[in-house]
């Protein structure tokens, strides 16, 4: 992703308010443990972390973009149980951390469609590794599947198989709509969001936008497979 400030409030706010990442956070929770190391890789602002923080005992996350890294140091200030890594997966990880549960959710295919990332990350994993990759398109209901959307989730079971791991696939429908105060600001969501001219995205708002109290809550539901690897 793209990290702009809009795009940065815009995600915290659909995170507060969908189905995401809460649907996915309660099928991983009963895999961690107290003593746990858990690892992020592609972070963000840390919708993962700074949930399942308290249920482990140190976070690593791992975020190249500026924008929503610095958010997540900001809003965390000095918890000691987390720690914030500047780089990309996998050239600029620090080969000394070694955790007990990985996470990695819509982190593209340098990170999950390729057999050398992955084996990497199994390598820096005792136990579980849980990744998140698309079954469908986020297109808010437009028919417009962006262009750039993140691999499908064939790819990184194809890899996978490939490294003979043993894993679990579930697919998972949810929401991961998205809250506005106005239609003025769901139109410059979706023309953002949809790379679609404002008329088109005003329009396609008008048809999907319903009252959300003092605002208005644009619906997305979407299909998504978590792959849990089992490594012991």
């Amino acid at each position: 992703m793209r990290w702009n400030i809009d795009r940065l409030r815009w995600y915290l706010q659909a995170g507060e308010q969908s189905d995401y990442p809460s649907v996915f956070i309660e099928k991983i929770k009963p895999f961690l443990q107290p003593d746990d190391v858990l690892l992020d890789i592609g972070s963000g602002p840390g919708l993962f972390s700074r949930e399942l923080f308290g249920h482990v005992k140190k976070v690593y996350n791992l975020e190249p973009a500026p924008l929503p890294r610095k958010y997540l140091e900001k809003v965390t200030g000095n918890c000691e149980k987390i720690e914030i890594l500047s780089g990309s997966w996998p050239g600029e990880f620090p080969e000394g951390i070694i955790a007990d549960v990985t996470i990695s959710a819509f982190s593209g295919s340098q990170v999950m469609g390729r057999k050398e990332s992955l084996k990497k990350i199994c390598e820096h994993t005792r136990r579980k590794v849980f990744l998140i990759a698309p079954a469908g398109p986020k297109d808010f209901g437009s028919g417009l599947e962006r262009a750039t959307s993140p691999l499908p989730y064939e790819e990184t079971e194809a890899a996978l198989k490939n490294l003979d791991l043993n894993y679990h696939l579930e697919l998972i429908s949810f929401d991961f709509g998205q809250p506005v105060k106005d239609m003025e600001e769901a139109t410059s969501f979706l023309s953002q969001q949809l790379r679609i001219s404002p008329q088109m995205a005003r329009n396609h708002a008008r048809q999907i936008a319903r009252p959300d109290g003092e605002g208005l809550y644009l619906p997305n539901p979407r299909r998504s497979a978590l792959i849990r690897i089992d490594l012991a």
